[in-house]
């Protein structure tokens, strides 16, 4: 599983994660489908340069997370912050 976190990440960013840590994971249902998230806590190095299936990221302090963001971001934030 880590191993394809990595090879996500540098697909999607172009740049090299090391994962820190045991990952935070969600489970929830939706529209009758069962979902499974799994976080992690990364160090990167390199420049971002954005895949073609990226639309649009940026860098948020953790502590003043934008309204907007994806409802998954804030419960993970804060289990893997305190």
């Amino acid at each position: 599983m880590t191993e394809t976190a990595i090879r996500e990440v540098k697909e999607e960013l172009g740049i090299d994660v090391v994962l820190e840590g045991d990952p935070v994971v969600l489970v929830f249902e939706t529209d009758g489908k069962h979902v499974v998230l799994i976080h992690y806590k990364a160090t990167y190095s390199g420049d971002i340069k954005p895949g073609r299936d990226v639309r649009e990221w940026a860098w948020h302090d953790t502590n003043n997370l934008p309204d907007d963001c994806a409802p998954n971001i804030k419960p993970v934030v804060e289990k893997m912050t305190t």
